[in-house]
């Protein structure tokens, strides 16, 4: 027991009737907590709790709870009020995070890699940001498949995460829930998942703009994770 520091990523935030909030962070030392703040509506903390921002927050762990004591902006992220399309990449961004990270769990290493990409996102590339966000967390978080196994066109199945080159005969009859993936998109799916920052930002501008497949195999790849 006692307060705590950590930099957090605003998750959730609830408001109570009797003015309390119920407020949900990604932090660096604590990983994803809830988090009680007394009559937050009426206090002053309330103007430094908000989204897309790293907040530098005191917290207070009592013997069943913790309660937010201070709250203080330590850096914005302005990109996401840039459009209207990237203010819900961002909450989507968001949601994402509070569906793959584990509770009170977290790699240092993880934190900074959210506050980079978070940091550096450009409303000129949204899907191609949108995309390499989600393959990032779920490679982290272990969900994702490598692409680089058969390379040519494939079939991949979701469910089992397994990768097969295209059939052909009566071995149609055994992918008929798989997802064909040409060679490119293949390549681009692998270049998602093993590109680290520098090198994704640098090549950006060449990553095919044609994002229907890959955003497919994202949505798959969650409905079975």
């Amino acid at each position: 027991m006692g307060e705590k520091k950590t930099l957090a990523l605003l998750l959730k935030k609830t408001l109570l009737p009797n003015d309390d909030a119920v407020l949900e962070f990604l932090t660096m030392e604590m990983g994803k907590i809830t988090v009680f703040a007394k009559k937050f509506a009426k206090s002053k903390k309330r103007n430094e709790i908000d989204f897309f921002r790293v907040i530098e927050l005191g917290i207070f762990q009592g013997r069943n709870s913790k309660s937010l004591k201070q709250a203080q902006t330590f850096s914005l992220f302005h990109n996401f009020s840039r459009d209207f399309w990237s203010t819900q990449i961002g909450f989507e961004w968001l949601e994402f995070i509070r569906q793959i990270v584990p509770e009170e769990e977290i790699d240092h290493k993880l934190f900074k890699k959210i506050i980079d990409l978070f940091t550096h996102y450009s409303a000129d590339y949204k899907d191609q940001w949108n995309a390499y966000f989600q393959v990032q967390l779920l490679d982290f978080a272990g969900f994702w498949p490598k692409f680089d196994r058969v390379r040519s066109d494939i079939y991949f199945d979701p469910l089992t995460k397994k990768i097969s080159p295209p059939p052909c005969g009566a071995q149609r009859d055994f992918v008929s829930e798989a997802i064909a993936i040409t060679n490119l998109e293949r390549q681009t799916l692998e270049f998602l998942r093993r590109a680290d920052l520098a090198e994704f930002s640098v090549k950006i501008e060449k990553i095919p703009r044609n994002f229907a497949k890959i955003f497919e195999v994202l949505s798959a790849v969650q409905s079975f994770k």
